[in-house]
């Protein structure tokens, strides 16, 4: 074989081997950016809930000893994410600034009562929750009232549920489509060695010893997939970080370390599990079917 084709031959394989690489850092990149989407729905979901607020409203007589006795309660209490007060002043002159009139001019007195504002732990804005969570406050001593909206907490919880129903099944259907192109894209790679796998079988080379370089090759492909998809989700976290919003704060780096990882992981096996089976469907094959 002249110094030409030999040449030619490694350009080949050269070009086969980057672009599977990079097709398989491709479909990486597309899991990990499922993973972050999945990421970004649970922190939008967990943001709309701790928005949810139970609000009381305190008795008149409630003396200032016992207000601040029943906020330390509440705020050592598992469901409360945050307590505000809100002192009957204070009502009234967010209720002037939102009327645009001195309205305790004309009532000569102020027919608002100080309240609290319980804003709630993701894990506690369930309608179920929230109800009990209302009884038990209901039986406070100083407390005149207890409400909530209803509706909006059981109309809320429904669509996160459909919603995280609609992504894990996206997830799912993205990650069999993952699977199908890594093992096609490695098939076509094997595929065009495969007359050197039979030419090694012809010399007397064992399977093992001819699977074993290539299982190594498409392990070491998988980490330099893995390494390009990361590097390109990080640039796409940064330009979004940047540009729009904050999405990815400090509290997201364990999960974010977690994806990454899942990348890595998922990039190694996949590769290796697919080189093994591609490999082992050439051993086996005879010479007239390595023409088709």
């Amino acid at each position: 074989m002249s110094n030409a084709e030999n040449t030619r031959i490694r350009k080949r394989l050269f070009t086969s081997t980057i672009t599977t690489v990079a097709s398989i850092s491709l479909v990486l990149f597309m899991l990990g950016f499922i993973g972050l989407l999945v990421l970004n729905a649970r922190k939008i979901s967990h943001y709309v809930k701790e928005n949810l607020s139970i609000t009381l409203m305190l008795k008149d007589a409630a003396t200032t000893r016992q207000i601040e006795q029943l906020q330390r309660r509440i705020e050592q209490s598992p469901y409360a994410k945050r307590v505000v007060f809100v002192s009957s002043e204070e009502a009234a002159a967010t209720m002037q600034q939102e009327l645009g009139e001195d309205f305790l001019d004309i009532l000569n007195y102020n027919p608002l009562s100080s309240s609290m504002e319980i804003y709630m732990q993701a894990a506690y804005a369930h309608p179920d929750s929230m109800q009990y969570i209302e009884a038990q406050l209901g039986k406070e001593q100083i407390v005149q009232e207890v409400f909530y909206q209803k509706s909006l907490a059981r109309i809320m919880n429904d669509h996160i549920r459909r919603l995280s129903i609609v992504i894990l099944g996206i997830s799912a259907f993205f990650l069999f489509i993952a699977i199908i192109l890594i093992n096609n894209t490695i098939r076509l790679m094997i595929y065009s060695r495969r007359f050197v796998i039979y030419s090694m079988q012809l010399v007397g080379a064992t399977n093992g010893f001819i699977r074993r370089p290539l299982v190594f090759k498409g392990v070491l492909q998988g980490v330099v997939a893995s390494v390009l998809a990361m590097a390109a989700l990080f640039a796409l976290m940064y330009g979004v970080n940047t540009r729009v919003a904050v999405l990815f704060g400090m509290e997201d780096l364990h999960a974010i370390m977690w994806i990454f990882a899942g990348i890595l992981v998922a990039g190694i096996l996949l590769c290796m599990v697919c080189t093994h089976v591609s490999v082992n469907r050439f051993l086996r094959m005879s010479l007239d079917k390595l023409y088709y």
